[in-house]
């Protein structure tokens, strides 16, 4: 089994904490739908007109979602702000209590403000939504984690209409009834279900104060005490268990009795070490500011935003309407006295009628109604989500909508009770199973296009105001249109409308991308993984020689590029990969995911390779590859083995912009003629503000492949003049002034044709400068140890924060904390950072030294472009991303194609520039380093140089 196959087989939904948040959630459905069968009979308690009932039962649910509209944006970013657990159980709390108030109405606006509280004090559909996400970022595991909560609301939809249908008005009180003394539930004759919903919420706020975990990133360290009550519990059971079989004798002496004991009665937060079981005291300290509109907003999210108002309208309509049809007197059976008598009309669309059904009977419908869809929830759902793709049945829930609506009404017209209820309940079910694609199909794209996982929490609560908005519009305008309609004697009125929002819903689904989500995408089967895996290895072994790891042999330049072309072939353009050939002996880590170095022993590093094919499979998203050893993190990097030439010449360049009216002049430093036949190499530093120092060693291109090589000092870095006086001036340091920067260069120096490399940030700027410019001269582009997103590489840089020393951390966080980024303290604390993810080498290295002197000295453009350090990035590149705009990279702009480079340990882990390696436009192959972090030039330089050399040379 390859590696691949072996990491989705570990892949597993947390049952646990999933299981705890369906109990969290299951009240509310309950307490949503028992008030379905009951409200036109409540709405006519508050002695309202039979043709007035369905446009006020629309309006309290419309005040409800108008009012969840409002709050929805709030209570994401409350979530965002202050944990997702907390702002659960204060959303369970509020509609506890709101459901109450309702229960206890005895008045029209009475009931409408406990609709609009009960909307305003939950913002828990989005907030659940995010939490399950967080949880279970994975596309493969997706289909099924979003399908438990609306399977959770299904459950309660089989319970909530039959509690309300059956506990609702027991003493059968009658509008107008004069009652001496009357008891409690004949003064309020529907609050029964309402006590019963609230004792299912009191179950829910309890379960998810001891045992639901918090999953908000930056709360994640904070001590739970609800937890620890929980487990104290928990673990109070598990002792008296315990004892109950001891004194039964029931314990068996036996290994595998004892282990079956042991998993029956682990309890229900089982730690998985010390540090779970004791919570930190200390919270996690957020060090990025609050996500940005531009940067929730993408343009496919806000055309997800759009379909799910859409959906939201039309089905909460129906859901709304439905029960008033269902209620609504028969053609057959007659009519109130106040409103035209119904009967079939010369016109075939002008009727109006229903299915003239009481209370009980509409509980009794919803409850099979909700059964049917909890099982298809459960087990038709997922498979084909997976097997179609959630855009795919999106597609076709979205036209299928549209039939449902139009037909609905026509029930009216068959000729018994029976036969409308038959035919009406299996137009019901048409509509529940594209209700139940639908929705989680909708919540997994909108999930997907979120820019990051920082965002998440305030985009779903943008989905959960613009749902509520869609919910509140449906109704609303369905009960009016209702009345309107059956006075006129035109029951399809209301039906037909609906039918022409969903068409109207339907036109912007044609154009949704799915998204990659945020653990890769890994949505093939094992057998394929296993597959791939095995042609890779077959391949690896002839090309190596030998077939076994650890064999590889032959000159360094020997890159089996016409072999990895055939392989391509074979297996259909699937990713292929080979071993660089390296120093052998080297005990190399990894997963052998394709990503993760050393999948092979007896390599230094690994390359992967894919052409430009039609149907290829996008390369997934790795996380970072677990360790195999400790004398893997302790072996350290060989280094630089041998001296670099010195420069051929130095010069300065004058450079200005017009646009910021600065002057300047640019230092570079040139290795080899400029007038050789072989394409000259320009290399790009990274910062932004250091200096070129630290890329010296790439120089050794000339020496071994006679390559000319071009290194620059970047306006207002090391030797090129320096505008101290724009620090903090963001209009000034842009991409924009460095890519001129490279232009003015290339114009200079007469370079027609070259190759770019860039390291870091000089990577960001190469990546950007591919886009932009579209440089005819380009010929190969090397992205080294760079991001694609700002975002991301802030939170990758913060994740590996976490792994620090206890005291490393703590003084970080003080220093930000207090301002004192300037300070000693704080610098040798991010040192410690760069000694195990930007240079392994100890002590670094001189010309790592130089660089980051110049920094030290001038920070003017470190400082404005990106912040005091690595974690906290507020600069002019707070919210750089290149990562939709890669596609524009094609053959064309680079016909040699593009190399990613970077190291094991490196800042820059794999799944910040795995954009750069999915761009599926042109040929790219990616090395990683294995011994390596952000500076493989100078960490394993013989390796990088080789690699670098071969990639150059090749055809």
């Amino acid at each position: 089994m390859s590696a691949i196959a072996q990491a989705h087989r570990e892949r597993r939904l947390p049952k646990q904490q999933l299981a705890i948040l369906a109990i969290c959630r299951f009240a509310e459905p309950l307490a949503s739908t028992s008030l379905f069968p009951y409200l036109p009979e409540m709405i006519r308690s508050f002695s309202i007109p039979e043709n007035e009932v369905g446009k006020w039962a629309g309006l309290a649910a419309a005040m409800f979602s108008l009012c969840q509209a409002c709050m929805g944006i709030p209570w994401g970013r409350f979530s965002d702000i202050y944990g997702r657990k907390t702002a659960i159980l204060l959303g369970l709390t509020s509609t506890m209590f709101t459901s109450l108030l309702w229960g206890f109405s005895t008045s029209l606006p009475m009931a409408i403000v406990a609709r609009s509280l009960a909307g305003a004090g939950n913002g828990n559909v989005g907030i659940i939504r995010t939490v399950v996400a967080e949880m279970v970022p994975f596309k493969e595991l997706q289909p099924r984690a979003f399908s438990i909560m609306p399977l959770v609301w299904n459950v309660g939809s089989i319970f909530g209409p039959t509690i309300g249908g059956a506990l609702a008005n027991p003493l059968d009180v009658k509008p107008g009834d004069v009652i001496e003394d009357p008891s409690l539930f004949q003064r309020f004759p529907y609050a029964l279900p309402n006590l019963v919903s609230a004792c299912f919420f009191a179950i829910g706020i309890t379960n998810g104060l001891l045992f639901l975990e918090e999953t908000l990133e930056t709360k994640k360290g904070k001590r739970d005490y609800g937890r620890v009550v929980g487990e104290k519990i928990t673990g109070l059971v598990k002792s008296h268990v315990l004892k109950v079989e001891e004194i039964l004798h029931l314990r068996s002496s036996s290994l595998s009795s004892s282990a079956r004991e042991e998993t029956e009665t682990e309890p229900l937060l089982k730690p998985q070490d010390d540090e779970e079981a004791a919570p930190n005291n200390e919270p996690a300290k957020s060090t990025s500011p609050p996500p940005g509109l531009k940067e929730i907003m993408t343009p496919q999210s806000a055309l997800n935003l759009l379909v799910y108002f859409g959906l939201a309208m039309h089905t909460m309509a129906f859901d709304q309407l439905l029960p008033v049809y269902m209620s609504y007197p028969s053609i057959n059976t007659g009519s109130p006295s106040d409103i035209t008598p119904p009967s079939p009309s010369s016109s075939p669309l002008k009727f109006a009628g229903g299915f003239s059904l009481d209370h009980f009977r509409i509980g009794l419908i919803s409850t099979c109604y909700g059964i049917c869809g909890m099982l298809i929830q459960f087990f038709i759902f997922p498979p084909v989500a997976r097997r179609l793709g959630v855009l795919y049945c999106l597609k076709w829930c979205a036209c299928v909508f549209p039939l449902a609506y139009f037909i609905m009404p026509f029930t009216a017209l068959l000729p018994t009770q029976e036969t409308q209820i038959g035919v009406g309940f299996a137009v019901m079910m048409l509509k529940c199973v594209c209700g139940i694609f639908a929705y989680p199909c909708s919540t997994i794209l909108i999930t997907n296009s979120a820019s990051s996982l920082r965002v998440l929490g305030t985009l779903n609560g943008f989905a959960t105001s613009v749902a509520a908005i869609g919910r509140a519009a449906g109704p609303a305008l369905g009960g009016s249109v209702f009345s309107y309609g059956v006075k006129r004697g035109f029951v399809i009125a209301p039906w037909w409308a609906m039918a022409l929002v969903a068409v109207l819903a339907a036109i912007p689904v044609f154009w949704l991308r799915e998204g990659e989500g945020f653990g890769g995408d890994e949505g093939d089967s094992d057998d394929e993984e296993e597959r791939d895996g095995s042609e890779t290895d077959a391949m690896d072994g002839g090309v190596q020689g030998g077939g076994k790891s650890g064999s590889a042999k032959g000159p360094p330049d020997q890159h089996p590029q016409e072999n990895e072309d055939e392989a391509n072939d074979e297996v259909g353009g699937l990713l292929t990969r080979t071993n660089t050939a390296s120093s052998a002996g080297i005990a190399d880590a990894g997963s052998a995911s394709g990503l993760a170095p050393g999948s092979r022993r007896g390599s230094q590093s690994q390359m992967l390779s894919r052409k430009n094919s039609r149907g290829m499979r996008p390369m997934p998203q790795m996380a970072p590859s677990p360790l195999s050893s400790v004398a893997h993190i302790q072996q350290k990097p060989p280094g630089q083995q041998r001296p670099y030439p010195k420069p051929d010449k130095t010069g300065r360049i004058p450079f200005s912009y017009p646009k910021t009216g600065l002057q300047g002049e640019t230092y570079y430093l040139q290795w080899g003629s400029l007038d050789s036949d072989k394409t000259p190499l320009i290399c790009l530093h990274g910062g932004p503000g250091a200096a070129h120092n630290y890329l010296l060693p790439i120089s050794l291109i000339w020496k071994d492949y006679g390559i000319p090589v071009i290194m620059y000092d970047q306006i207002g870095c090391g030797k090129s003049t320096h505008f101290s006086n724009k620090k903090g001036d963001e209009d000034f340091w842009t991409p924009e002034l460095f890519m001129a920067e490279l232009d003015n260069l290339k114009h200079h120096l007469g370079i027609q044709h070259f190759h770019l490399l860039g390291q870091s940030w000089g990577g960001m700027l190469g990546g950007q400068y591919a886009i932009e410019r579209q440089p005819a001269g380009l010929r190969k582009l090397i992205i080294s140890d760079s991001p694609s997103d700002m975002v991301q590489w802030v939170e990758v840089a913060n994740r590996l924060r976490k792994d620090l020393p206890k005291d490393v951390r703590e003084t970080l966080d003080r220093c930000e904390r207090e301002g004192r980024t300037d300070s000693e303290e704080y610098e040798e604390a991010v040192n410690y950072f760069y000694s195990l993810h930007v240079c392994r080498i100890t002590p670094f290295p001189q010309e790592l030294v130089d660089s980051f002197a110049n920094i030290k000295e001038d920070g003017t453009v470190y400082e404005t472009m990106n912040g005091p350090s690595e974690f906290y990035v507020i600069g002019t590149l707070k919210h750089w991303s290149i990562s939709e705009g890669l596609k524009k990279i094609t053959a064309k702009t680079v016909p040699g194609g593009m190399l990613i480079m970077n190291g094991y340990f490196d800042e820059a882990q794999d799944e910040t520039c795995v954009a750069f390696f999915q761009n599926p436009s042109c040929r790219t192959k990616w090395v990683r380093y294995a011994l390596s972090s952000h500076m493989p030039m100078l960490e394993e330089t013989e390796a990088y140089v080789r690699d670098l050399g071969t990639f150059l040379t090749s055809e």
